[in-house]
């Protein structure tokens, strides 16, 4: 199983010791999202005394030359209670570096100040990985405005994927980050390694097709599995861009995977505004652009629909959770042999399901370290189903109130 190294972080990112002596140990790290850690040391040691308000820690598996997780505390709890020995124990929560993405939105012109924004989106095209690092730099890394810039955020240069063009108003970063890079099939993360520098990576998942990564019981990798399928919410979307009444051009996109007739036998139609598109319709019926009618609309527009349909259909997929409890094994270890985003394989007396992992639990505690991987769709978590259906729901609310 593995072997944890916790590092203590201070506000600055400098470290400031290593968490030697701690009681639990619970970290989730999330694929595409924003992670959370919970740490619980004895209050009269010396871990204690370097665990403080604004700093963090980095959760290293041992032998391996990248960190499991980087993050600030973000709560700390104080018990004690007669029957226990010393003064207590305090429990430091937090969540991992890629929150910082959720505390900047992006500006249609990131150059200038908020208040004096001169066009109506932001714009972009290129390869996928190039499309997310661009939004990242523009408005929270170095090319941003001196007062958004994230502390030691380094944003290195990547260019891979398919090619993309994508449309933002004052989004969230951290969400528009997740929709196009689900609609592209690739991963990003932001973390803390060997200095005191954060760096936001894309990177490409590996897809273990040659039989390294499987769960399987047979092959004595897999103690226990549960299964969870959740119906598709939406299989034929109705995207409306700008224009009044009868002249918004509007454009229907079906589902033609195949999934949703496995829950539904009728459509499941959803609608998607997408008013700052600039594209109308004409006097004929055909796309148009909306300051000059006579002129067909902007391919770069009509590309933003495309894209703003991928991504309303990866929001609204039907969604399959597999959790499973591996053995770790000289052939099968975390973090060497698979890691979050990798796609892998269970095969669970002959049924074989291959998919991404979205999501792993790491654990030390009283029993010994364990890892929990949640295998699934994009969207599957181990997060409560009515919290992510309240974050879709906030999610939606605040895209429309941005394009406004």
């Amino acid at each position: 199983m593995p072997d944890f190294v916790v590092e203590a972080r201070d506000a600055f990112y400098s470290r400031v010791g290593v968490v030697e002596q701690y009681t639990t140990l619970d970290v989730i790290s999330r694929f595409n999202g924003v992670g959370a850690w919970t740490l619980t040391v004895p209050a009269d040691s010396a871990e204690a005394a370097i665990l403080q308000p604004g700093g963090g820690i980095i959760v290293w598996i041992s032998g391996l030359a990248r960190p499991v997780m980087s993050g600030p505390i973000t709560g700390v709890t104080r018990a004690w209670s007669s029957d226990q020995p010393g003064r207590g124990l305090v429990t430091y929560s937090g969540v991992s570096d890629e929150t910082l993405l959720w505390s900047r939105v992006t500006l249609p012109v990131p150059a200038n100040t908020a208040e004096n924004q001169s066009a109506d989106r932001y714009t972009f095209t290129g390869p996928a990985a190039g499309v997310l690092r661009q939004l990242v730099n523009v408005n929270a890394g170095p090319a941003a405005r001196a007062d958004r810039v994230i502390a030691n955020l380094d944003v290195p240069v990547y260019s891979f994927g398919r090619t993309l063009t994508i449309g933002t108003r004052f989004d969230v970063l951290g969400v528009a980050l997740q929709e196009i890079a689900a609609s592209a099939g690739i991963g990003w993360r932001l973390r803390q390694g060997t200095t005191d520098r954060l760096m936001f990576e894309p990177y490409t998942p590996r897809v273990h097709d040659d039989g390294e990564a499987v769960f399987s019981p047979e092959a004595g990798t897999l103690s226990a599995y549960s299964y969870k399928l959740t119906a598709p919410t939406a299989s034929r979307l109705v995207v409306a861009a700008q224009g009044e009444g009868r002249n918004r051009w509007i454009k229907q996109y079906d589902d033609t995977s195949g999934a949703p007739s496995e829950w539904s036998r009728t459509p499941l139609e959803r609608f998607v505004d997408r008013r700052d598109v600039p594209v109308a319709r004409g006097s004929t019926g055909s796309p148009v652009n909306p300051d000059d009618p006579t002129q067909p609309a902007d391919p770069d527009a009509l590309a933003q629909l495309d894209q703003a349909a991928a991504e309303a259909f990866a929001e609204s997929q039907a969604l399959a959770e597999l959790s499973v409890t591996p053995i770790d094994t000289d052939t099968l270890r975390y973090g060497v042999h698979y890691e979050v985003g990798d796609v892998v394989t269970v095969d669970v007396h002959g049924q074989v399901i291959t998919d991404v992992l979205r999501e792993v639990r790491l654990i030390d505690g009283a029993d010994g370290p364990r890892v929990q991987p949640i295998i699934g769709t994009d969207g599957a978590s181990g997060t409560p189903g009515l919290y992510r259906d309240v974050r879709r729901i906030w999610n939606s609310i605040r895209k429309l109130e941005a394009r406004r």
